[in-house]
């Protein structure tokens, strides 16, 4: 439900803040006011094409906001598709620069132009001169047929057989891509799993082998320093053994004068003890250091190998062991293929069945249906001037290569089955009935889409419808009738409509005025909501024309009397209820 529309330097509109209730709305003005400019902002807003000229002379920018509530779960499910937090309030704003550039959020939330049109296409419903007009398009028909004659129960469950089939095709597919190795592709993956694996590399070795590679290649280094260290610490008369020995027994014989020495002297044991472990230590691995130039080249062709596998398989021994993981793991859905592929077969054959079953019904139940709707259909256009027309509903299917296979062809489908449904019209008596948009008016279309809504309210989803020309050629009675089935529609749409004529203002819940004044040198569109005193001016006006007398006056509150009592007798609102 549309809470309020804000709107901004767009078109002969400086600014306006607009809050709007459930029910019948009515918008009303004289000739040339700016009515269809209110509706021109709601349809920019939900991604209708906006051009330069709309942005009011001298300004920047025009910028038209949008606050909904109540929001249907299709938007629901729409807004979770695009990353958007649904909250209790949805704003959508859009923004058009004067240099034809736009701009679109949604909860403060950057969008595209093609998912605000998918938005407002959930969000209100327009009937008139818009490109928004749900009935202009034929993929719309089935959507409006089935919810007046299909139950909700009927729609789940080809839903769900179609959810069904959907996942296991993924499957299939999902096989099928890892099915594509060729002998020759499976020959080599089992060839490089046995070049892995017969390498035994490990992270561990490769480093143990690079500290071994780096001391073979310098063992005459190690063992010059090796002699050295030795000489200096163990040989001749000033061996650094040699020496430590002596300053201990110097030690010892100090520690009966003075306790410090004793202290110094046991330090200085344990560090002699540790010398002569070094002194060993060294020897011993100087024995043992060997520069073999056969150890040499092993060392240096294990390390090539290491290099050469890290770069044919990824860069480090890890990314190779990642390699032979996911290669082993393709090999053996390779040579597992034949069993799964008669199981993913099998299953996906039965949900292609369970499909066709339920779509099927679907279609039967359609066809079953299709004569009551038009009968129903033909009644509430009866009441909405529209006696001598005819309407049909055609089926037809869609051919598709990538179609499912029905009655030995290849057709198009979907969650809601594979019948293509077009609503055809004529309105003149033996005329033949063509494809709705192709020969229906615009006030045509609005009375029948109101029709329609009537048919499938408590069905359908609550949403806003817009009627721009549903009044078009009316008057009399048949202007009340088309006045009280909007008020009907009321009750579970918020609606809104702009006309011309007292007797569907009259009914309205709401009453909106939109005037053009004139302020210093240029003309502004103002919109104000109606008291009762100002409604009853208004009718009066509609009545008589702006030198409306007494007489009018009156008449208007005779009017705006027996609609009160109509307002009453008709569905509560549903937003309304909630409140």
């Amino acid at each position: 439900m549309l809470l309020r529309l804000a709107i901004s330097d767009f078109g002969l509109v400086e600014r306006l803040g607009l809050d709007f209730e459930a029910g019948l709305t009515t918008i009303t003005g004289e000739t040339g006011a700016g009515k269809s400019l209110l509706v021109g902002a709601l349809g920019f807003l939900l991604g209708e094409k906006g051009s330069t000229e709309l942005v009011r002379t001298g300004a920047f920018r025009a910028v038209v906001e949008g606050i909904f509530s109540d929001l249907p779960a299709d938007i629901r499910a729409l807004l979770d598709e695009g990353g958007i937090e649904p909250e209790a309030e949805f704003i959508l704003r859009r923004e058009l620069n004067a240099d034809g550039n736009s701009r679109a959020f949604a909860n403060g939330r950057g969008i595209t132009t093609g998912f605000l049109r998918r938005l407002g296409n959930f969000l209100v419903d327009f009937h008139g001169q818009h490109e928004h007009q749900s009935l202009l398009s034929a993929a719309n028909h089935r959507y409006l047929f089935d919810r007046v004659v299909l139950s909700e129960q009927s729609l789940s469950t080809i839903a769900e057989a179609y959810a069904h089939l959907k996942q296991k095709q993924k499957v299939w597919n999902e096989f099928v891509n890892q099915r594509k190795l060729t002998p020759e592709e499976a020959e080599l993956l089992a060839f490089q799993i046995q070049e892995i694996k017969a390498a035994g590399l490990s992270e561990e070795e490769e480093a143990k082998l690079a500290a071994e590679r780096k001391i073979l290649e310098n063992v005459e280094k190690l063992l010059v320093s090796l002699e050295t260290a030795i000489s200096i610490l163990d040989e001749g008369e000033m061996a650094a053994r040699l020496q430590v020995s002596a300053a201990l027994k110097e030690l010892k014989r100090g520690e009966a004068l003075d306790a410090n020495f004793a202290d110094w002297a046991a330090r200085l044991e344990t560090s002699s003890v540790e010398l002569g472990e070094i002194i060993r230590d060294l020897g011993r691995y100087r024995s043992n250091l060997d520069a073999s130039p056969e150890r040499l080249v092993e060392v240096l062709d294990r390390l090539d190998l290491y290099q050469k596998l890290k770069k044919k398989y990824g860069g480090t021994v890890a990314t190779v062991h990642e390699f032979l993981s996911a290669a082993e793991a393709r090999l053996a859905a390779y040579t597992s293929q034949q069993s799964l592929e008669q199981k993913y077969l099998t299953e996906l054959s039965e949900a292609e069945r369970g499909y066709l079953e339920a779509a099927k019904k679907l279609s039967e139940q359609r066809q079953k249906g299709v004569r009551k709707f038009v009968q129903e259909l033909s009644a509430q256009l009866w009441d909405l001037a529209l006696k001598d027309t005819r309407f049909e509903v055609r089926f037809s299917v869609k051919e598709s290569k990538e179609g499912i296979e029905w009655n030995g062809s290849k057709v198009n489908y979907d969650e809601n089955g594979f019948d293509q449904i077009e609503f055809f019209f004529s309105a003149n008596p033996g005329e033949e009935a063509k494809p709705l948009a192709k020969t229906a008016s615009g006030g045509e279309l609005s009375r029948l889409m109101l029709a329609l809504k009537l048919l499938a309210a408590g069905k359908d989803q609550p949403t806003t419808l817009v009627f721009d020309e549903i009044d078009q050629g009316l008057g009399g009675d048949t202007a009340y009738r088309v006045g009280e089935k909007l008020l009907q529609a009321s009750g579970h749409y918020q609606v809104f409509c702009i006309t011309h004529l007292q007797q569907i203002a009259a009914l309205a819940n709401h009453h909106f005025l939109v005037s053009k004044e004139k302020i210093g040198s240029r003309n502004l569109v103002k919109v104000a909501k109606l008291s009762e005193s100002a409604r009853k001016a208004e009718i009066a006006r509609m009545l008589a024309g702006s030198k409306a007398g007494e007489a009018a006056l009156k008449q208007a509150e005779v009017m705006l009397t027996i609609k009160r009592s109509a307002r009453r007798s008709a569905p509560t609102p549903k937003a309304a209820k909630s409140k």
